[in-house]
């Protein structure tokens, strides 16, 4: 039976010049997960943040992105941090839309992808695939970017505070 899946690219690390390596990798792995699950037969609707989107936007032509339903998720107008929750909730209310039941992830492996998994747990259904290694970015304007201690943690600085991004603004502090 058809399904029609969310495929959900979020961004990892940022940089004054994006796409970054890191947001370029996730988006390469978007657009295979993408025909993947468009070759078994699902209807696929495409949610990126927009440094992915970048990177999309660059590999492939708008007529195909619209083919995937595509939405972009941008910065918020105000400056505040666009973080993962975030991200995921505007995902969900464009999913509700378009009546998407199922979420396939795209992001970095290492803390990032399980916790979007996370979120979507009572929303979705889910449907894992496999992400080959997205890495860290030594250029990011993200410190916990750097490397998988450094997201280690600042993830448990969050747990723990509930502050996320440059002092939850989206430029560095």
């Amino acid at each position: 039976m058809t399904k029609k899946v969310l495929v959900l690219a979020a961004s990892f690390s940022l940089r004054e010049e994006e796409p970054n390596p890191c947001n370029w990798r996730i988006a390469i792995e978007t657009m295979r997960i993408c025909r993947d699950l468009r070759d078994r037969g699902d209807i696929v609707v495409l949610v990126a943040q927009w440094e992915v989107g970048l990177a999309l936007r660059r590999l492939i032509s708008a007529e195909r992105l619209a083919e995937y339903g595509f939405m972009e998720i941008g910065q918020y107008a105000d400056g505040r941090y666009l973080g993962t929750v975030e991200l995921y909730q505007e995902a969900k209310s464009y999913a509700d839309v378009v009546g998407a039941s199922h979420i396939t992830a795209v992001a970095n492996p290492f803390i990032h992808l399980p916790y979007l998994y996370w979120l979507a747990r009572s929303d979705f259904e889910l449907r894992f695939r496999p992400i080959r290694w997205i890495g860290f970015d030594s250029r990011s304007t993200q410190w916990w970017c750097r490397s998988w201690y450094r997201l280690l943690y600042y993830t448990v600085k969050v747990a723990v505070f509930k502050d996320h991004g440059h002092n939850n603004r989206q430029a560095q502090a």
